[in-house]
């Protein structure tokens, strides 16, 4: 009996360019008119290279807390989309203002959109969250309060009336560096 020698890992990508179009990238707000926010940033590296190939998913809520295990709300607004970084490693993301969700326990979380990052270089994707600053409940959020000062790298800064921007770091300091969840 020979020995089996395990297959190495092998990073992800980068062919989220060719391999993944979506026809409607970055976008979640369907048919829906009121309560839209855009969220613009920048993905990047270690070296605070920007990176070009990084591919989000977004899952959210709809405007009234409802998660969907559909892509498509009860009310006609999408739940998930999919946005891609430019060559500066930018993205934008145009949505609705997710509502607040229930916790096991009955308390509410802040809104927040479900962001799952694939890239180059990583072996598995990852998971964070962006909430918006400014919004309801987001001062008492219990995610966001057990990060203690780490918890500012998920809360997306308010540039105009429905604008916001959040940008990740994959690797940095604690301070600098985006907080991922292992789930």
């Amino acid at each position: 009996m020979s020995n089996l020698i395990p297959t190495p890992s092998q990073t992800v990508g980068p062919f989220f360019k060719h391999g993944l179009k979506w026809d409607s990238a970055g976008q979640v707000l369907s048919q829906v008119q009121s309560g839209r926010v855009r969220v613009t940033g920048i993905v990047t590296d270690g070296a605070d290279e920007p990176i070009p190939d990084c591919f989000l998913e977004v899952w959210q809520a709809d405007a009234s807390g409802k998660m969907s295990q559909s892509p498509v709300h009860e009310d006609g607004t999408a739940a998930f989309a999919r946005a891609s970084t430019d060559a500066e490693g930018r993205f934008v993301i145009d949505t609705v203002m997710p509502g607040r969700i229930a916790m096991a326990d009955g308390s509410l979380q802040a809104p927040y959109l479900h962001i799952t990052i694939f890239a180059r270089g990583l072996l598995r994707h990852l998971f964070t969250r962006c909430y918006f600053e400014g919004s309801d409940g987001v001062d008492q959020d219990p995610v966001l309060s057990s990060l203690g000062a780490r918890a500012k790298t998920l809360v997306a800064r308010k540039t105009a009336d429905s604008t916001y921007e959040w940008d990740v770091a994959m690797q940095g300091s604690e301070s600098v560096e985006t907080v991922f969840f292992d789930i």
